[in-house]
């Protein structure tokens, strides 16, 4: 279930993307919530985007011309398998070349797999340097912390798994143990 569908009081908007569904160079997507928001939110897109590219939306509305609810569907889950087996495949490769060397939990959404380090206190300089020179491309997880908090030492780096062929993970993750 999603966070919109359990809201009773209106305060939850939901944002969507037809990016990884149709294609990561399709940047279009749309809102749902509380009229109210969905107001604002229309009245803002007006006077800063006026609109998606008249293209984009040729595209997508082509697509989903054609597919109808069922095509859409199936694209869907067509994606989702793409995208399992290829979590799959990094996870199992983690498995063989970082057990005893980093944890991780496998990712139940998303295309990325975080990999806490072991003994790394901070994966900043282990990134910025030694994964540079090997040619693996990883990113520290104190990018993602906020504000003051973004030099704080963490022991976490964020993987994807959604462009690498299986050669190019099994290499990357040989190289970064």
């Amino acid at each position: 279930q999603s966070f919109l569908s359990l809201d009773t009081d209106g305060r939850v908007i939901r944002f969507d993307s037809f990016s990884k569904i149709i294609s990561s160079g399709i940047r279009f997507g749309f809102a749902t919530g509380p009229n109210f928001f969905m107001e604002k939110l229309q009245l803002d897109m007006q006077s800063s985007e006026l609109h998606a590219t008249g293209l984009t939306q040729a595209i997508v509305y082509s697509l989903l011309k054609e597919w109808k609810e069922e095509g859409f569907n199936n694209q869907i889950r067509n994606v989702q398998n793409f995208y399992k087996e290829k979590r799959d495949t990094f996870c199992s490769l983690a498995d063989k070349y970082l057990s005893g060397l980093a944890t991780w939990n496998i990712p139940t959404a998303g295309m990325f797999v975080w990999i806490k380090c072991n003994n790394v206190e901070d994966t900043q300089a282990l990134i910025n340097t030694k994964a540079v020179e090997e040619k693996v491309l990883m990113v520290p997880g104190a990018s993602f912390f906020g504000g003051e908090r973004s030099s704080d030492p963490c022991p976490y780096v964020r993987a994807s798994f959604s462009i690498p062929e299986p050669a190019d993970m099994e290499e990357g993750l040989k190289r970064f143990a």
